[in-house]
């Protein structure tokens, strides 16, 4: 009997398909265990028959958010030796390949590269294909309990295109080795996905091996999965339909007589130019997608005029021969002319022409030409006027169809489920998740529908809704409004026909639950974006209700915008948070005041945006959400544009006044100063800067500043962007408090960045530009320079520090009268002093502080000081009662000579309370030239220089007796 199948290739799709190497689904096998200890070993549950030479490839290449494989890991390629059935767990291994749990070999493991798994964390993603665009099976991660959000290390993966996190794919925390607990064995397929991807349902151990995981399992609607074709007739693809027309009207149709769906990426259409005896084009057909039993696919030249598949092969004359060739098999599934032979213009037989003409494959012809003619010259064409029928130039009206004899009834085929949600979350006027949905549009596209019975959709809590066949035309149908439960779990839904065995299941993404409390905590405050190594990250959740929460319904969660993967999932204690109360959740409890709940890790606990958001959960519902730096889908309330935290201290994004929600994030939340477990600030400028000191601008002309105080840590941040110029006018931050009289300022300079910037102490008689002042200034490789101006807008003059102190860190000016000394301190205990100046005529009361400068106008530097103390009497500075035992520039018994000095320096030293001293010569630069030990009491020194190699210019001449430091220049001149 002649059977009629009109079957468009447009409307094919992907479906469990088979052919030697049958086609799989995702979700069609499931992983139910693996071992990162050695040996490697891993095992999946079949969720349908797998047939004999189908091939699944296994890889720890991770996969990229770029849609590409991360390289240079590995992949087994298993080849199924014999039929596996559904509901069989096999078990890989390199050692023994693929077996069932009686050890019955059913598969053969090729290597590529080397899959290795780590026990630190890894991941193991199944395939089908060619790896630049691989069909995902299945997937697992055991590198933390979520997808990352890329691929950046051999341990960490995107989740794979395709597959559904917790319907199709797993993610389990990192453990060496684990496997399925076996708590759910029997069900549909659907039931079994949805209990092995989810994570809790896992086991793992550090140190016994898991796989396999030995469960007892049992579907109900086992599929007979994808059978195979088999040799001779009806067994293999075949052109059916030729096209030669006029300019570029050129057509080849494919024709599936086979009883099975077969993939079209395993074909290649082979173009033999001018009798060429190797291929002159070759195309690969996987653009057709998967040809369905009795169905054909049209394949054109790209200025063809009907429809069909372009692809560079179909671009022959009359004297071009085709080669259908079979990639899974390595054969010829069919030929078309003659290959290695040119027949001049055309093949030709009575009424029969490859040139102009369309040809069609005859009804009975049930195969292709598989050996190659073996004549010459037109009439080599030996079945041309027995297995086709000619037709007239152009006529193009019988592509898309074939009528043959090998599919008797085609079958019902559901090719596609497609879910689309058309709404968010209904609370069914309720406060129970239970009853809580979302509205979907389920669009289901099919071939061959039985001629009675039903199409029926089924969900998650089991028969929705159906349409009769008598009312459904053409191939595609959609139910609107479909009621699906809103749960925070994927969805899967079934259609399938009732009058036969003929289904098909979609997923629709996971949909919160929201049904809420009258009145929840808000999340008030953010910080996710720390200077350095991100360790003071938090959120602040406040309590705006009349009445206590208790805090166990609740958990926060950390969402990545890129892909909606949830990184951070913590669920919250049993605590009673009062009204107007905060709770706070951190990374690091040693550096976040008043954290409340330490999670791990310590350090880039949330990612900094582009979008990314924070959620607030109510059991499942989304009780509160924060998107910033663009909008969340789904967790974002109006929109997260513009909304940052910059990565500069002590400032975070939070809500003013506390607890007020508009809806907007962009709108409640802007940038503050952070203030965690405690009300919020309105305020982003000088945060935690105590009350009684001041921050002036000196001379930077609009440039910005900054600074801020850590209670906490009791730290100061200081930062400037304007530049410092030697010369008379000052530029930089200056931080200060008013000290009078006898004062003292001391400090620990942690940190200059970057490199090439300054930062220090200072004391000063204003914050004019010009004003005379003493500093200690610190490069950040701990290089120091003492700075002083003695003289308003005069030029400040420098002394450098010699270099044993770039190690000491801390840094104190002492002021006595009108004399300021400068010391060090590697620990801010023992001191030594190391430069002392005269200032006659300072005012009483000065400026002392911190001062922070940068090394280029419009560049931020930014100095981080600890251990600030700043003391001062108050009263007027007293005059000392005998200045020449004070060390200045002009002491009374303390002279060199001669000045300048070629040869040999004298040192005169009157008076002294000690009998020796050491004696150092300093360049300005701080390079130590001489030291030595001489008796000083009474004694001139006098120092030989021809030996020290100085050239001429200023030195400093150090007198230290262990308690006081005296100091002199002098310059040496050229002999």
């Amino acid at each position: 009997m002649r059977h009629f199948s009109k079957l468009f290739f447009f409307l094919l799709a992907f479906t469990l398909a088979g052919s030697a190497n049958a086609q799989l689904s995702a979700g069609d096998i499931a992983f139910v265990s693996f071992d990162s200890d050695t040996p490697d070993a891993f095992s999946f549950l079949a969720l349908t028959t797998i047939p004999s030479g189908t091939v699944i490839k296994f890889t720890d290449n991770g996969w990229q958010a770029s849609g590409s494989f991360r390289a240079n890991e590995g992949i087994w390629a298993v080849e199924f030796t014999s039929e596996v059935a559904c509901g069989t767990e096999i078990m890989v291994c390199l050692a023994k390949g693929a077996t069932d749990l009686q050890a019955n070999p059913v598969g053969v493991i090729t290597t590529s590269g080397s899959l290795a798994l780590s026990a630190s964390g890894d991941q193991i993603l199944a395939y089908q294909g060619d790896e630049a665009t691989p069909s995902f099976v299945a997937a697992i991660n055991f590198e933390g309990s979520s997808w990352q959000a890329d691929a950046t290390s051999a341990a960490t993966s995107a989740l794979p295109s395709g597959l559904t996190d917790g319907m199709t794919a797993v993610a389990v925390a990192e453990i060496d080795n684990a496997q399925y607990s076996c708590i759910t064995e029997s069900g549909t397929k659907g039931d079994l996905l949805m209990a092995i991807n989810d994570a809790a349902n896992w086991l793992g151990s550090d140190n016994t091996l898991q796989a396999p995981a030995g469960c007892l399992f049992n579907l109900s609607d086992c599929s007979s999965g994808p059978g195979t074709g088999g040799g001779g007739d009806c067994a293999e693809l075949f052109i059916s339909e030729y096209v030669e027309g006029s300019g570029f009207e050129k057509y080849i149709e494919i024709y599936n007589p086979t009883p099975n769906p077969v993939d079209l990426a395993m074909y290649e259409l082979r173009l033999y130019s001018n009798g060429a005896a190797s291929p002159s084009t070759i195309s690969n057909l996987g653009q057709g997608g998967v040809l369905q039993s009795g169905a054909v696919a049209v394949f054109k030249n790209s200025q063809a005029t009907a429809d069909g598949v372009v692809i560079g092969a179909v671009n022959h004359n009359g004297d071009d021969a085709f080669e259908l060739f079979n990639l899974a098999t390595q054969s010829t599934a069919d030929i078309f002319g003659v290959l290695g032979n040119d027949p001049g213009s055309a093949w030709t037989a009575p009424g029969y022409s490859t040139a102009n003409m369309t040809l069609r494959r005859i009804a009975s012809v049930k195969q292709g030409v598989t050996v190659n003619p073996t004549g010459t010259g037109p009439s080599a064409f030996t079945t041309l006027n027995t297995e086709w029928e000619a037709f007239a130039i152009n006529a193009i009206d019988g592509l898309g169809f074939q009528i043959g004899d090998c599919v008797a009834d085609p079958a019902c085929l559901i090719t596609s489920v497609v879910v689309n949600p058309t709404s968010g979350c209904n609370d069914d006027n309720t406060f129970s998740q239970d009853d809580d949905y979302f509205l979907a549009d389920v669009t289901v596209t099919f071939n061959n529908p039985p001629g009675s019975g039903d199409l029926e959709l089924y969900g998650p809590n089991g028969f929705i809704t159906k349409k009769s066949v008598s009312s459904i035309s053409g191939g595609q149908v959609v139910f609107s409004n479909v009621e699906l439960p809103a749960n925070a779990l994927p969805v899967m839904v079934t259609a399938s026909f009732n009058a036969e065995t003929c289904s098909a299941d979609g997923f629709a993404p996971a949909v919160y639950p929201c049904s809420l409390p009258n009145c929840t905590p808000v999340i008030n405050e953010l910080d996710y974006n720390n200077p350095g190594t991100d360790d003071r990250e938090f959120v602040e959740l406040y309590n705006p209700c009349s009445q206590a929460i208790n805090l166990a319904d609740y958990s926060v969660i950390f969402v990545n915008g890129s892909n909606g993967q949830i990184y951070g999932d913590f669920q919250l204690p049993s605590v009673m948070l009062g009204p107007g109360e905060f709770f706070v959740i951190c990374g690091n409890g040693a550096t976040t005041p008043n954290c409340d709940l330490d999670v791990s890790p310590n350090t880039n606990l949330i990612q900094n945006g582009d979008p990314d958001a924070v959620a607030l959960l109510y059991v499942q519902a989304i009780a509160d959400a924060v998107s910033y730096e663009g909008s969340t889908t789904g967790f974002t309330e109006g929109s997260g544009d513009g909304l940052s935290d910059p990565a500069t201290p002590l400032r975070g994004i939070g809500r003013y006044v506390d607890g007020v929600d508009t809806g907007r994030n962009n709108a409640d939340f802007s940038v503050q100063c952070i203030t965690p477990g405690e009300p919020n600030v309105n305020s982003s400028e000088y945060c935690g800067l105590p009350d009684d000191f001041m921050v002036s601008n000196i001379g930077c002309n609009g440039f910005p500043n900054d600074a801020g105080f850590d209670d906490y840590s009791g730290t100061f941040y200081v930062s400037s962007s304007c530049a410092h110029l030697f010369g008379s006018q000052d530029q930089g931050t200056l931080v200060s408090k008013e000290t009078c009289g006898d004062a003292e300022i001391s400090a620990r300079i942690i940190n200059v960045n970057p490199s090439i910037g300054y930062a220090g102490i200072t004391m000063q008689e204003s914050d004019a530009p010009g004003a005379r002042k003493m500093s200690i200034i610190r490069y950040s490789n701990g290089s120091k320079y003492v700075e002083y101006r003695p003289s308003p807008n005069a030029p400040y003059q420098l002394f450098w520090l010699p270099a044993y102190t770039i190690y000491a860190d801390y840094v104190r000016i002492t002021r006595l009268g009108d004399y300021f000394f400068a010391a060090v301190s590697f620990d801010g205990f023992r001191w030594m002093t190391i430069y002392q100046q005269y200032m006659g005529g300072m005012p009483n009361c000065l400026k002392s502080g911190m001062v922070v400068s940068s090394y280029l106008s419009g560049v931020s530097t930014q100095g981080t000081f600890e251990n600030v103390v700043i003391t001062g009497s108050g009263g007027t500075a007293p005059r000392p009662v005998a200045p020449a035992t004070i060390n200045s520039d002009e002491p009374v018994s303390f002279n060199v000579f001669p000045n300048p000095v070629v040869d040999e320096l004298s040192v005169a030293i009157g008076n002294a309370q000690v009998e020796k001293a050491t004696i150092s010569i300093l360049g300005l630069d701080g390079r130590e030239l001489y030291r030595g030990v001489h008796n000083i009491n009474g004694s001139t020194v006098n120092l030989q220089l021809s030996g020290l190699q100085m050239t001429a210019g200023m030195y400093i001449l150090t007198v230290n007796t262990g308690e006081e430091v005296w100091t002199k220049r002098f310059v040496k001149a050229n002999p």
